[in-house]
């Protein structure tokens, strides 16, 4: 959460800024997502913009559930949904999300994403730097992020800040729930790795019989 207010954007330069991202994708040849705000009639959104490899809005994904903390200036969302580009079908989980409501990766699993992308801004309490992928002295997110691509075979994708007290880690992690890339902690850069989508067969999440298992 934002620890200071600052100056509103307007959405003109919002919607030129991500103009100006949807051209950057175009010449790299690179799916991009973007995080952004949306002032709305019905409040401000937590918003997470697509762009397929040609540099085509493809549309966003709205934060639906926020955290209490952020109650007070954020809005939640409605609706889910997946986007393709590359080949690849994704969804988006924003931070809280991912971490606290387990059924959201799973819905974007049944739904037939093969990456969840999960942006999100966590850092320690007490300054700490972990050292070490699922540090035990670190914070719970890491494992968090751990178990949404076991119990849901996909894969999961995770950006976070770069910052001297940075809690979890930006990085690749696979449906076995193994880690397939990281940046090193409290440094800035991008996770990259080759991935194999056929590993990616959503089917744990397609397992969940919803009728046998709810509580009555």
């Amino acid at each position: 959460m934002q620890k200071e207010r600052i100056a509103d954007v307007s959405a003109a330069a919002i919607d030129a800024a991500l103009a100006e991202v949807g051209r950057a994708a175009q010449s790299a040849g690179v799916a991009t997502l973007v995080g952004t705000e949306r002032l709305t009639p019905t409040g401000r959104h937590l918003t997470q913009v697509v762009f397929d490899e040609k540099g085509e809005n493809l549309g966003e994904q709205l934060k639906t559930q926020v955290d209490p903390r952020e109650e007070e200036l954020y809005a939640p969302g409605a609706r889910r949904r997946v986007f393709k580009a590359a080949g690849v079908t994704f969804g988006v989980a924003l931070c809280h999300e991912v971490f606290r409501y387990p059924e959201i990766p799973r819905a974007l699993a049944l739904a037939g994403a093969q990456i969840v992308f999960a942006p999100h801004y966590v850092t320690t309490k007490d300054g700490y730097l972990p050292k070490r992928w699922l540090d035990p002295d670190g914070p719970y997110n890491e494992k968090a992020l751990m178990c949404r691509a076991i119990e849901n075979t996909v894969y999961v994708a995770a950006a976070n800040i770069a910052s001297p007290d940075q809690g979890s880690a930006t990085c690749i992690i696979a449906p076995d729930g193994s880690l397939v890339a990281s940046v090193p902690y409290g440094q800035a850069g991008v996770a990259v790795a080759d991935i194999d989508l056929t590993r990616a067969t959503g089917l744990i999440a397609k397992r969940w019989a919803p009728e046998r298992s709810l509580a009555r």
